[in-house]
């Protein structure tokens, strides 16, 4: 598995305040604090071999960028190299700065809902277009996808080799300008639920595969990814 660097890095929040009020009480809308997640595959150069293979045997014994695998395959006949991206990063909700005091004070939570998730991308220097990115939450024991209880919140969409994201008014690559990640239900669902037993910290889980065929270029390149939920608890 390759394990790529990753930063946290302290950013602004934006405070929740009441945004309605029903019978049960007011919704508080809150704003995590921006999740910084870094892909970086270095400073390769030139493009993988063509190395005939019919099984593994072959691929496994090729040099090949550090923190890659490669396999054969058996229809091209060719060895392929895979690079499997696994970051997370643990959130108490309780312990960021900012959380609205309005919630920690409240007799209780009915519940909580997840408006959006929004993402940016300040910079990207990757040489090839980005891999789909899958977003996870889980419980803090959380160490990959595939693991009890974990859901995927939703999947930040490809971008372009350099490109950053652009989707509002602010320049590309900011917050000003985030784009909106589409939820799954389960996931946000799952948030939800996390996010209510705000006292006891989560882990958000991102996953990215990279597969490079023969004669393609090597991985190179940095892309540098912000993630942030809004969410809402219903107290009362």
């Amino acid at each position: 598995m390759h394990r790529l660097p990753r930063a946290l890095r302290a950013a602004p929040l934006v405070l929740g305040g009441c945004i309605l009020v029903n019978s049960n009480g007011p919704a508080i809308s809150y704003d995590l604090q921006p999740q910084e997640f870094v892909e970086d595959f270095g400073a390769n150069s030139g493009n993988l071999m063509a190395i005939a293979c019919t099984d593994d045997t072959v691929c496994q014994q090729a040099p090949v960028p550090q923190g890659t695998t490669a396999s054969c395959d058996t229809t091209a006949g060719k060895c392929v190299l895979h690079a499997d991206v696994l970051l997370s990063q643990t959130i108490n909700l309780s312990q960021q700065p900012g959380f609205p005091q309005s919630v920690a004070n409240s007799s209780a939570i009915d519940g909580v809902t997840v408006g959006a998730v929004h993402y940016w991308t300040p910079a990207n220097t990757l040489s090839f277009a980005s891999p789909p990115v899958d977003i996870y939450v889980g419980s803090q024991t959380a160490q990959k996808e595939t693991d009890p209880g974990v859901a995927l919140l939703g999947t930040v969409p490809s971008l372009p080799a350099g490109a950053r994201t652009a989707c509002r008014n602010g320049a590309a690559g900011t917050q000003d300008g985030a784009c909106d990640m589409p939820l799954t239900d389960s996931g946000t669902a799952a948030l939800g639920a996390l996010a209510k037993d705000y006292r006891t910290p989560f882990n958000v889980l991102v996953v990215a595969h990279v597969t490079v065929h023969a004669g393609d270029p090597l991985p190179s390149g940095k892309l540098d990814l912000f993630i942030q939920p809004v969410v809402a608890f219903q107290v009362k």
